[in-house]
């Protein structure tokens, strides 16, 4: 048995080790567990942690998969739409949610959130070419 801060919080939980670098937590309350599961993904010790909600057929696969949000700068205010930062985030990966208001004035960037697969590299740069 593991006991433990629930990742940095004041509030307990307890866990156990499965083994084929398995945790499961228990938390003391559903609230806690939700905070832990928002703030996905977590690195521990430099390693990136790949948390869900306990399912009993949840499968090897479905635990490679993280949320991600990424930052995409540079697209053409032309082209700056939500389903412009969709279609460019899909390239990445499954595109989960877009955090943009397309009638704000100051665009900087844009950030979507992806469903990663832990088994493909994460790259920090790609290049996109808007034609006109």
């Amino acid at each position: 048995m593991v006991r433990c801060l629930a990742f940095g919080d004041l509030q307990t939980c307890v866990g156990r080790i499965l083994g084929q670098g398995k945790v499961q937590f228990k938390f003391q309350t559903e609230e806690s567990m939700n905070l832990v599961l928002r703030r996905s993904p977590m690195l521990f010790d430099d390693w990136m942690l790949s948390i869900h909600r306990w399912d009993p057929n949840i499968s090897d696969a479905e635990m490679k998969i993280i949320p991600f949000w990424v930052k995409i700068q540079g697209i053409p205010l032309l082209y700056l739409t939500n389903a412009m930062a969709r279609a460019v985030g899909n390239r990445l990966g499954y595109v989960d949610d877009v955090d943009f208001d397309e009638n704000a004035n100051h665009v900087g960037f844009v950030r979507v959130k992806i469903n990663w697969n832990l088994d493909d590299p994460l790259r920090f740069q790609r290049n996109f070419r808007f034609d006109a």
